[in-house]
């Protein structure tokens, strides 16, 4: 059992015990952690302990829940983690009694070592069963693994997005996946099907050195040894020589063109040495089979081997080549990347939903002058976002004497801040079409070269078609209640994204927003 503990604040010491189920916390009597604080609400959080793990979830509270000075909605917890409301902190500790210690006394009859009480008890109470400190080990060697993840691995993969578009960073790590799980697939593939090979060559080589030692011996039992010929088997596919040999001398015996030589070959003179059938993997392409050739010995009445069948076999003509190799991994790669871009399709729009159903909630609130943004994802960072916006909403539609400041930003400087922060082509327009700010990328991907646009009304630029479907957008965004609006042009050959959002002052639009974005992805 666990007890949370206010380490800071009123009550600091306090500590109370967690029952399985939900904890309330708060300033009503009735919660189980009971803190009589004004800046804390009267049910303002639960700690939830349900099958040993432990869950924190804020109730909607006025000033917010934190978990290591992170705002959250829902977050499950370690059992190292702060958890600060308002002016409290608050740590856990725990219940359970410590392990007992083996009645065995530690320390040998002979020791020097002082055995009064007091200082043996202070020496047991040290020693932890060897569970608790393997659980120990394990823990700090995933921290430590965690800590190398976020400090070594980890920044390199946040540079991606920005560097590439995020649908391109999401699209260039899905197409690294598909490669290596492609990789992964196809060498063990190959593998299985040398092995499968393999094992038909040596079995077809052995099958034929049998054959071959057949046909020798009824070739001999009829006399006609010296006319015996191989011929039918070196007309085999993928044979390199098939002949007999003689076990006693290793000499050639037939065919008689190759008879009373000697042949060069160390594992023929190994097997031959044998009275049984050998089949050998010589090297990557080649295999070797011999078979015994028997015959009755008068003298001791049993069976002697007299000579052996010899079959050297190429596998060429079955090994997988390069270019079927490289068919292979064409066909596993297409197919693994068909369903690769199917997950990044849905991965990107599972990631997109929440987004831009969170920005569409944010301009009916702006605009409207009430309302919150929500998301039913169970994500906490989402989450932690949706409580900072909803509190930047709340201060903008009613701005305290401490943040009335918000109100007076001037838009111009606004504007200027937010053009030239963005990553791509913009410009600010006031309601009376002055341009409040232009940033360099939209003059290049305009091709208007290092012209000074600030300042200038819309009707003094030069493209006449840009004017054009700038108050195009002006206009179908009067009629979308502000919604943002976008088309598309054409710049240097390229279609070009217009995008256009009214930003408002209460009822009133401060600026228009435009932004130019190429639909190929490309950049300029």
């Amino acid at each position: 059992m666990w007890s949370i503990k206010i380490l800071k604040g009123p009550k600091a010491g306090e500590k109370f015990t967690l029952s399985e189920g939900e904890n309330l916390i708060g300033r009503s009597p009735q919660c189980d952690i009971y803190i009589n604080s004004p800046g804390i609400s009267k049910e303002h959080a639960k700690i939830v302990v349900q099958n040993g793990h432990i869950t924190l979830v804020d109730l909607n509270s006025t000033n917010g829940t934190f978990v290591n000075g992170i705002r959250i909605q829902k977050q499950k917890l370690k059992l190292t983690d702060k958890i600060s409301i308002f002016d409290i902190m608050m740590g856990f500790e725990s219940n359970q009694p410590r392990a007992q210690i083996p009645s065995i006394s530690p320390f040998p009859t002979n020791s020097s070592f002082p055995t009064d009480g007091g200082t043996a008890l202070q020496y047991q109470s040290s020693i932890q069963p060897t569970d608790s400190i393997q659980a120990i080990e394990q823990k700090d060697y995933l921290d430590k693994a965690e800590d190398y993840l976020e400090t070594v691995l980890l920044p390199g993969v946040y540079k991606i997005p920005e560097s590439l578009e995020m649908k391109w960073s999401l699209g260039t790590m899905i197409l690294v996946f598909v490669f290596i799980v492609t990789s992964l697939s196809v060498l063990p593939m190959i593998q299985l099907t040398k092995s499968g090979i393999q094992r038909e060559s040596q079995r077809r080589a052995l099958s034929l050195a049998k054959n071959l030692a057949e046909r020798f011996q009824i070739a001999s039992r009829d006399g006609m040894e010296s006319s015996f010929s191989a011929a039918q088997f070196e007309r085999e596919e993928g044979v390199q020589a098939a002949y007999i040999i003689s076990s006693g001398d290793g000499v050639i015996i037939a065919p008689a063109k190759k008879a009373g030589v000697r042949p060069d070959d160390a594992f023929v003179h190994s097997a031959r040495r044998q009275d049984q059938s050998v089949v050998e993997q010589i090297s990557d392409s080649q295999v070797g089979a011999v078979y015994p050739i028997k015959t009755f010995d008068t003298e001791t009445g049993a069976l002697k081997v007299l000579a052996h069948s010899v079959i050297l076999y190429d596998m060429g003509a079955m090994s997988i080549d390069t270019n079927r190799t490289i068919s292979l991994f064409a066909q596993v790669f297409a197919i693994a990347l068909l369903f690769g871009f199917i997950l990044y399709y849905f991965i990107y729009k599972v990631f997109e939903f929440p987004l831009r159903n969170i920005n569409t909630q944010i301009d009916n609130a702006l605009k409207d002058g009430n309302g919150f943004a929500e998301s039913k994802y169970q994500f906490p960072v989402l989450q932690e976002l949706i409580n900072n916006i909803n509190t930047l909403i709340n201060r903008a539609q009613n701005p305290s004497p401490q943040s009335g400041s918000l109100a007076l930003v001037d838009s111009q400087i606004e504007a200027q801040n937010l053009v030239q922060n963005y990553p791509s082509g913009a410009i600010a327009l006031d309601k009376n079409e002055y341009l409040l700010a232009v940033n360099e990328m939209f003059t290049d991907i305009a091709g208007m070269g290092s012209q000074n646009l600030q300042g200038l009304k819309l009707d003094q630029i030069s493209d006449q078609a840009f004017i054009l479907s700038v108050r195009d957008l002006i206009e179908q965004s009067k009629l979308s209640n502000g919604l943002s609006v976008f088309n598309s042009l054409e710049f240097n050959g390229r279609s070009v994204r217009i995008s256009l959002q009214p930003l408002y002052d209460k009822m009133d639009i401060k600026y228009y927003f435009v932004t130019l974005q190429f639909q190929d992805g490309g950049g300029f």
